[in-house]
């Protein structure tokens, strides 16, 4: 905030020191640096989509289909760490097709009626 002032100051006292081109430049590395994060960003994204992942997250819906289950126990269902299977259960909740049902300090896992037909 100072270095801005004294700057305002400086353009204010010395009118042909203004120079927008050094802004410009500045602005272009940051559009370049924003682009490159959503690459990065796309990447992570299409790596989340990946064949074993789509895999996984049908057979969470396998598990689920027959009974609800607690993020541990769909873990213990499918071999898999409790960490895991709440990524998994979260992905799914989050597009729908789990809903997910707090009693006490667990959150029970099922199916959403719509996609057990």
């Amino acid at each position: 905030m100072k270095e801005d002032i004294l700057r305002v100051k400086t353009l204010i006292q010395n009118p042909r020191k203004l120079s927008i081109r050094p802004e410009i430049d500045e602005i272009l590395i940051h559009v370049r640096e924003l682009s490159s994060k959503i690459d990065d960003l796309k990447k992570d994204w299409e790596k989340s989509q990946t064949t074993t992942s789509l895999k996984r997250r049908k057979q969470v819906l396998i598990v689920l289909k027959r009974e609800q289950m607690t993020s541990t126990g769909v873990g213990n269902a499918m071999g898999m760490s409790r960490t895991r299977a709440t990524e998994y259960l979260k992905k799914l909740e989050s597009e729908g097709l789990v809903k997910g049902e707090k009693k006490g300090k667990q959150k029970f896992y099922s199916l959403n009626k719509e996609c057990d037909k």
